[in-house]
């Protein structure tokens, strides 16, 4: 399962000891309640940080792990509002230079539309995706024991120009460039497209300590951690439905190290990054692979592993490292594809065997089988029951 290790997996089918991180993560990863999931255990199936609860009482989830809403989301924010304190301090927009970005509407002679910027604001790590030109001042941080804040800027599409001290920074499309709030300066950006990422300095020391000699510097737009920081990013500002506490956790932990790798990190830092943040990124860009093409001729672990450039062996060994299979993964991917279709009304008129073969099951067996593993119910069954769903009165 993707984001859960594999170990913590099999403890919880055996019912051994594991962490309650792991079990949050599990929960996420399969969309289950912890209601099922620690059903029948007691809290000491369950260790509690370091420690492990003594008591033998069953366990009661709502005790262990509160209920709450509370999920860490993206947010749209535009130029009318001030940045959110998590970087405030280090970036401040001069609103009176913020012009507004024209989509292609406008530029046929419509309205203007300001581009919204979308802002995720992990646990020590805060991302920022935007559109539209721009000035920002920056202001310089407070850097006693190591304190003060690192931005990476990632430029999709325009030109944006750091000025700090007697240094400068200018880069156009696919460059990357480290800059601290170590001194005073500013930010002008074009019309284009813009990803950033702010991470406490100390975060970045611990992982990369020769980071501070980099900043300022252009780094290699073809490095594998730009790239995957690109897509690990995109991917985590698409999260519609937000994040729980634990897995935005784990993910500020990845992106500071596909940054520390960047940034030159070595030794066992670098072994670390390439173990969690590399391989975790990668394991983002398989899962939007298969959503995005699971259900299109032709799709195969070999094309997923030319498009990311990886080989086919490594797809199912970075898979595997968390339980799950590629094979599994494309199944149920397939099998909620079919699923939308046979609840749909103008799939109504398509009989299920081609609703099968159009969501990519080529054998009808195995579709029959993964789609009652998924629904906990027969596609005849599953679109009878939607039929009448929307039959019912105030749904028609």
């Amino acid at each position: 399962m993707l984001g859960v290790p594999h170990e913590a997996v099999r403890s919880w089918e055996r019912g051994l000891n594991f962490r309650q991180d792991d079990l949050l993560l599990l929960a996420e990863a399969t969309d289950t309640s912890i209601d099922w999931l620690v059903e029948g255990l007691t809290d000491r199936d369950v260790e509690e940080g370091e420690e492990t609860a003594a008591a033998i009482a069953p366990l009661d989830a709502s005790r262990v792990f509160p209920r709450s809403d509370d999920r860490v989301g993206v947010r749209a924010l535009t130029g009318d509002e001030d940045l959110p304190t998590s970087i405030a301090s280090a970036l401040n927009v001069r609103p009176e230079s913020l012009e507004i970005s024209r989509d292609r509407g406008a530029e046929r002679g419509g309205a203007a539309v300001r581009s919204p910027t979308l802002l995720l604001d992990l646990p020590d790590a805060t991302l920022m995706s935007g559109a539209g030109a721009a000035t920002f001042r920056l202001n310089r941080g407070d850097h006693t024991n190591a304190g003060g804040r690192i931005l990476l800027s990632l430029v999709v599409g325009g030109r944006r120009r750091f000025e700090q001290a007697s240094r400068s920074h200018e880069g156009a499309a696919g460059s990357a460039v480290f800059v601290s709030d170590s001194e005073d300066g500013s930010l002008r950006q074009t019309d284009g497209q813009y990803v950033s990422v702010f991470l406490p300095m100390q975060s970045v020391l611990k992982r990369a300590p020769q980071a501070e000699a980099r900043l300022m510097q252009s780094i290699a737009p073809d490095l594998p951690p730009v790239r995957l920081f690109a897509a690990y990013a995109s991917s985590l500002l698409k999260s519609a439905d937000g994040l729980s506490h634990s897995f935005a956790a784990a993910a500020a932990d990845h992106v500071a190290d596909l940054c520390a790798l960047m940034l030159g990190a070595s030794g066992d830092e670098r072994a670390l990054a390439e173990r969690r943040g590399v391989r975790e990124a990668q394991r983002c860009r398989i899962a939007e692979a298969i959503e995005a093409g699971a259900a299109t001729p032709g799709f195969t672990a070999r094309s997923v592993a030319g498009r990311l450039g990886l080989t086919e062996r490594e797809i199912h060994d970075l898979l595997w490292e968390t339980g799950q299979s590629y094979t599994e993964l494309v199944s149920d991917r397939r099998a909620a594809v079919a699923g939308a279709r046979l609840a749909d009304p103008r799939d109504a008129h398509l009989a299920i065997e081609e609703i099968a073969f159009l969501s990519g099951f080529m054998d009808f067996e195995k579709f029959n089988r993964a789609f009652e593993a998924q629904f906990g119910d027969t596609p005849e069954d599953y679109r009878a029951g939607r039929r009448t769903a929307l039959r019912r009165p105030g749904l028609m």
